[in-house]
């Protein structure tokens, strides 16, 4: 009898695996539709099982030809400098690029600064692009994937800056996560806060303004995940190796992006801490705040240039590091 009940536990829980796959192809979310709670027996392994197989599902739905697309249309807008006049453009942009993967809670959190640029003081105002997934258990909590959209061109503020790498490739990851996070109907424990920022460029002014507001108003960040340049890859080893830049007390959330690379990408992480205070992680960490911030292996000499293009990226590799935001996120809120 016991082995009977033993075959016939495993041959449900091998059908629960088919049915599992089938509805995440679709799109199905069977924990929020209350399906997995008539299988309060296999309870403890189908959660393993079907926390696994939706992780693979979403992560294998980041798609390519999108994250290609986006940084296409972001190298077209010509320059992305925080100065120019097509900032708001831009934001709007972007904001439509989260109302059509589904979110109905997109706003554009402007903020006034006074830009000191080359002697002279420019008084503008800035716009972070935020969108939020609403949590179903704690909703005081927050995870928040982010990168900054603008550009810059080191020779003149006025030249081209298409910043294909710096950072169109972070933003398509904010994006594609996002959409991919709509397509499964994924519905997080926390709340998850998509934002892209406004002049990383320049002293990291979006980043800054939106972390400290974040500790005034005692917001409880669970933690911040940065993509900035995620896209070089010179070498197109086999083995791919991208940059985990380690904030102090990041060590339960590096474990689990080293899981997230060994069952979901053929990526290898590399901890470092090399580039800690050059992009919008650091005012989250500044504020106290857990932060991880993902970068390519080999670093982009082409950045803040005419030649900081698409056709020198490698998009495969820029999908493949997506996925650890997407797997990250999923980890910890599913």
């Amino acid at each position: 009898m016991i082995i009977i009940f033993v075959s016939m536990k495993r041959i449900s829980i091998v059908f629960f695996i088919i049915f599992l796959l089938i509805s995440s192809c679709f799109g199905i979310n069977c924990r929020s539709n209350g399906f997995l709670d008539s299988f309060d027996g296999i309870s403890e392994e189908t959660d393993y099982i079907f926390k696994d197989s939706l992780i693979n599902a979403v992560l294998q739905s980041i798609s390519t030809d999108t994250v290609q697309q986006i940084i296409i249309d972001m190298e077209n807008f010509k320059t992305r400098f925080a100065l120019a006049e097509n900032r708001r453009d831009i934001a709007v942009w972007l904001k439509n690029r989260f109302i059509n993967a589904g979110y109905d809670n997109v706003v554009l959190d402007s903020f006034y600064v006074e830009i000191e640029r080359h002697t002279v003081v420019l008084k503008t105002w800035q716009y972070n692009v935020v969108a939020r997934l609403e949590g179903k258990t704690d909703t005081d909590k927050k995870y928040i994937l982010g990168a900054h959209y603008d550009s810059i061109n080191y020779m003149n503020d006025d030249f081209d800056a298409p910043g294909a790498d710096d950072n169109a490739s972070g933003i398509a990851a904010v994006l594609e996560v996002a959409r991919v996070f709509k397509q499964h109907q994924i519905s997080p424990k926390y709340n998850i806060t998509f934002v892209c920022f406004a002049a990383e460029e320049i002293d990291k002014m979006g980043s800054t303004y939106y972390a400290e507001k974040l500790s005034e108003q005692n917001v409880n960040v669970a933690l911040m995940i940065n993509n900035d340049m995620i896209a070089y890859n010179p070498d197109n080893k086999k083995q791919w190796k991208f940059n985990v830049q380690k904030y102090p007390g990041t060590e339960r959330f590096i474990e689990i992006i080293e899981n997230i690379a060994h069952n979901y990408t053929v990526l290898k992480p590399v901890t470092t801490t090399g580039f800690l205070n050059h992009s919008d992680s650091y005012p989250f960490h500044l504020q106290g705040y857990k932060a991880v911030f993902f970068n390519e292996y080999t670093f982009n000499n082409n950045i803040h240039t005419f030649f900081d293009i698409i056709d020198n990226l490698d998009i495969d590799y820029c999908t493949e590091i997506i996925k650890i935001s997407g797997g990250l996120l999923l980890e910890e809120n599913l």
